[in-house]
């Protein structure tokens, strides 16, 4: 167990049994939100655990305890690497030619740390834990901190059977980026645990992470290209004034990738319902505005993909960015 994960469990009083939630399409802060377009279900949120729950929770408990009794037994392997300004590095244990553990720690300098467990049986991802201190930087003050733990428990054939997370030991929903990042993610140390480790450069894609909108001094208008595959959603984040006027227009080949503009969880705009992929209208409170992109539902769970390309418009007064 990672000095992170024991400080988190500590510290923010992580219970297994605090809450269920999984799936896609939380809001930025963390709030349930209507399904944007179907492709991405609103969080499950549950009072109370089902057996079914406690059984998942129980199996994984016993395996990182098996696990951790083990592991001075284990042979290891030590790798590291960069990914863009992400520091990594990990260490892999094997039980003969059995891989049980993957355990990383990620420096992302300013932005904050984590520390990874992946805990496999016969070769598959069966359990997963996270703690993480996620920093954002402000312009008027000191840095803020979040304190983040995230645990997926997986079934029979790689199934996703349940999964809690906590913000500063409060649950909160996933973000619909979460699973597909840590199955990536887990699969890409896999291979490079099994080549041996080493210095390495893990290519695990773009990150899914929010994606802050910036304008340069006398541009009132960006665009970001992207592509998306199956169930990934992409979080554009602009931070906005009351009255000001925020446009979006989406341009992509594929008729199924649609956005959906929210504010504090709640659907300002929904292409989908609309039948129009560009919008513009006046903001009626300060704060952060969020513009998901995503595909509809049949075509994510088809796998399919798409390139896309979205412009994103804030200027003063009543007039749209030209």
């Amino acid at each position: 167990m990672t000095w992170m994960t024991r400080t988190f469990r500590r510290t923010v009083g992580l219970a297994a049994g605090a809450g269920l939630f999984v799936g896609c399409g939380a809001g930025e802060t963390g709030e349930s939100v209507e399904p944007a377009d179907g492709s991405d279900e609103a969080p499950a949120v549950a009072t109370s655990q089902s057996a079914e729950a406690i059984g998942v929770q129980r199996r994984a408990r016993e395996l990182e305890a098996d696990v951790e009794a083990r592991l001075s037994g284990y042979d290891s392997i030590h790798g590291r690497g960069k990914s863009g300004d992400l520091v990594y590095a990990f260490h892999a244990y094997f039980d003969g030619e059995d891989l049980r553990l993957i355990r990383e720690h990620q420096d992302s300098g300013d932005y904050g740390h984590s520390d990874n467990d992946y805990y496999f049986v016969d070769g598959t991802l069966t359990y997963y834990v996270q703690g993480q201190i996620s920093r954002t930087l402000n312009p008027d003050g000191p840095p803020t901190s979040d304190a983040i733990v995230l645990r997926f428990y997986f079934g029979p054939e790689g199934r996703l059977d349940h999964a809690e997370k906590t913000l500063n030991g409060v649950p909160v929903p996933l973000e619909g980026y979460e699973e597909l990042s840590v199955r990536r993610r887990s699969e890409a140390l896999r291979e490079a645990a099994l080549a041996g480790g080493g210095v390495q450069e893990i290519a695990v894609g773009k990150p899914l992470g929010p994606i802050a909108v910036v304008f340069e001094p006398g541009s009132p208008s960006v665009v970001h290209e992207g592509s998306i595959v199956a169930r990934e959603v992409r979080n554009y984040v602009v931070t906005a004034e009351r009255g000001q006027q925020l446009s979006v227009e989406l341009d992509s080949e594929s008729r199924y990738v649609q956005f959906v503009v929210q504010f504090v969880g709640q659907s300002v705009y929904d292409s989908r319902r609309s039948d129009e992929r560009s919008w513009s209208d006046e903001l009626p409170r300060d704060g952060d505005y969020t513009v998901r992109v995503y595909l509809g539902r049949g075509e994510a769970e088809r796998g399919g993909s798409a390139e896309y390309e979205l412009t994103i418009g804030l200027a003063e007064g009543s007039e749209p960015p030209k």
